[in-house]
């Protein structure tokens, strides 16, 4: 955190940034030399733009990252995790309140979009979808990385790791979107309550570094 907070880390954003091809038109501020710590790159505000007609109805990968999608945790198991460890329940950890069970239906059923964001990018969460922020349970535990690697070692990384699970209800139905701390010098952030409306695009959290 100090590393990447101190002014001396400013010498490598142009190079990173270049590297990277960040598109500055999508941020604010829109020049490299406005960002005075390697940090500050990392949490720059991207500009809020409205949707388009086609986008509208559409739900959007919430992190500038790699994306899979599955229709089932069937899938999800099959394709990717490859393990029975992996289930909603050990995922959930009991966020889900008895008000809602019902609603909720059998998520066993519900598709699954999992995204993981670059080091090399952008640390902010963006509402997928326009919703109703109905519950947020925070859940404690380990700080695994969310690498491939890491994913297929004996370790319950999706199911141990320190993580905010929000529940959104949408006129699609309600999501459940579920936040992992991966590495122990980052903190998620939500600068939302209960109750709140979130708009598609705006910024749902963000991860901070830990001092």
């Amino acid at each position: 955190a100090k590393r990447l907070e101190s002014q001396e880390s400013a010498k490598y954003v142009n190079a990173f940034a270049r590297f990277n091809h960040v598109n500055w038109s999508e941020f604010d501020p829109s020049f490299v030399s406005s960002y005075p710590t390697f940090y500050s790159l990392l949490c720059r505000k991207m500009i809020q733009k409205q949707p388009s007609k086609t986008e509208k109805d559409s739900i959007t990968c919430p992190v500038d990252g790699r994306v899979v999608t599955y229709q089932t945790l069937q899938d999800c198991q099959d394709l990717w995790i490859r393990g029975s460890k992996f289930t909603m329940d050990k995922l959930l950890a009991g966020a889900i309140p008895p008000s809602l069970t019902e609603r909720i239906g059998n998520v066993n059923k519900w598709a699954i979009l999992g995204a993981r964001i670059t080091s090399s990018e952008y640390l902010g969460v963006h509402m997928p979808y326009p919703g109703k922020i109905l519950h947020v349970f925070e859940k404690d535990g380990a700080c695994y990385c969310l690498t491939p690697i890491v994913l297929s070692q004996e370790v319950n990384v999706l199911t141990d790791n320190t993580r905010t699970i929000l529940m959104v209800e949408a006129d699609i139905g309600i999501m459940i979107i579920v936040l992992f701390n991966s590495l122990d010098a980052y903190s998620c952030q939500i600068p939302h309550k209960i109750g709140d409306e979130v708009k598609k695009g705006e910024l749902l959290a963000f991860y901070e570094l830990i001092q």
